[in-house]
C-alpha cells in the first residue's frame, strides 16, 4: 500500500501522529502501521475484529506472511514503548491517561489512533462550521 493508495492528507497525518509517538519510520512495522491505521479509517465505524481482518490484507499487499505483519508491528510498539513514546498520549489529552507501566496491543495501538484521527476530524468539523456561522 502505497502513498497514493490513500488520500494524502490523512498520510501525512498519520506519519506525523505516529513519529510524535515515537515511532520510527525506517522500521518494517511502521509502514504496516501506517497503512492498518489507514485501512481502519476508510473501513468505517466497526473496529472489531481489527487485526484478523487486516493482517491478511496487509500480507497480501506486501507479498509477505501474516506472521510477519504481526510481528513487525509488535516490534514497532515495543519501540516506541521503549523510548516512552506512548507517554505522548498524556500531552494530547492534556492529562495524565497513561502511565508507561503496560504496553498496548497491536488492536489497542490500531484502535487507539483510529480514534486519535477521528476526534481530530471531529474537531476539525467543528472548528469550520464556527467559522461559517
Amino acid at each position: 500500500m502505497d502513498k497514493k493508495d490513500y488520500d494524502l492528507n490523512q498520510y501525512d497525518k498519520v506519519t506525523k501522529l505516529l513519529m510524535n509517538f515515537k515511532f520510527l519510520p525506517q522500521m518494517q512495522g511502521f509502514e504496516y502501521l501506517r497503512s492498518a491505521i489507514l485501512y481502519c479509517l476508510d473501513k468505517g465505524e466497526d473496529l472489531s475484529g481489527v487485526t484478523t481482518e487486516i493482517y491478511p490484507i496487509l500480507a497480501e499487499k506486501y507479498n509477505t506472511q501474516i506472521t510477519s505483519i504481526e510481528r513487525n508491528i509488535r516490534k514497532v510498539i515495543d519501540k516506541a514503548f521503549s523510548f516512552g513514546g506512548l507517554l505522548s498520549l498524556n500531552d494530547y489529552f492534556d492529562t495524565i491517561v497513561y502511565t508507561n507501566k503496560f504496553k498496548f496491543s497491536n488492536n489497542e495501538i490500531i484502535s487507539i489512533f483510529v480514534e486519535l484521527l477521528r476526534l481530530d476530524r471531529m474537531k476539525e468539523k467543528v472548528c469550520e462550521k464556527g467559522k461559517g456561522a
